[in-house]
């Protein structure tokens, strides 16, 4: 063997054996990064598809009256959660603690936040039945009474079963709406929307009362109507009004 090729392979073997030792390492990691990658798109699918067969989006769509993607949201959730926990056992694995704690402290406070978010998930989720139900109820009711009809609004205008529905609607989902901040633990904002419950709540037996107030002047304005021109119509004032000179059309019952 001559000089040159024994200083040469005297250069290659550190080489060699450095290469030796991170390819396997390599390998590994790309097998990881493979393997979570795959797992995060199948979970994302899986979570969609199952979401999209409850109608989610549809529903909230529907309740709301504004377009949400709230499915796409938990899935992308989802996956990046798994990318995110696929990326620590990288970095673990290349030994590169520098970037590997960091992931790992965000993968943890993550986690440690997701019992709140599921908490408050299932809250609204409850406030989200419960008002539906009471304003499906609600709209139904007052319809069958035909308070609507007797009230004499026209085609094409909201019901008050509606309206009175939506007021409901809205309401108890303001109720919740606290509950649903303190499990998020959000106190800068749950302590402005407690006050402006507290104001609402204040003022609903007084929007109450004038409603009943206005309700019964209505009635009693219906009332006296019916009365005059029945009065009218029996002294047949109408009658002197056109010998008097009037219009016909200007009747005064």
């Amino acid at each position: 063997m001559s000089l040159d090729s024994l200083q040469l392979d005297k250069l290659l073997g550190p080489v060699r054996e450095n290469l030796s030792g991170i390819l396997p390492n390599i390998l590994k990691v790309l097998v990881i990064l493979v393997i979570g990658w795959l797992i995060a798109v199948i979970v994302r699918a899986a979570i969609r598809r199952v979401l999209r067969a409850t109608g989610l989006n549809r529903r909230l769509s529907s309740s709301t009256s504004s377009a949400m993607d709230v499915e796409l949201g938990v899935a992308k959730g989802a996956y990046w959660i798994i990318i995110l926990m696929t990326l620590v056992a990288v970095f673990s694995n290349l030994d590169l603690p520098m970037v590997s704690e960091p992931l790992n402290a965000l993968v943890m406070q993550v986690f440690a936040y997701l019992p709140k978010l599921i908490s408050a998930g299932v809250l609204a989720l409850v406030a989200w039945v419960l008002a539906a139900v009471v304003r499906t109820v609600s709209v139904k009711g007052i319809n069958a009474t035909g308070i609507a009809a007797r009230l004499g609004e026209n085609d094409g205008q909201a019901t008050l079963g509606s309206n009175i529905g939506n007021i409901l609607y809205w309401l108890i989902i303001l109720l919740f709406l606290p509950a649903i901040l303190g499990a998020l633990q959000l106190e800068g904002l749950l302590e402005p929307v407690k006050d402006m419950v507290d104001k609402i709540l204040k003022m609903i037996p007084n929007i109450f009362a004038a409603g009943i107030i206005g309700f019964v002047g209505w009635i009693v304005a219906k009332i006296l109507r019916d009365i005059t021109s029945n009065v009218l119509a029996t002294t047949r004032l109408d009658t002197f009004a056109v010998k008097a000179g009037m219009s016909s059309s200007v009747r005064l019952s």
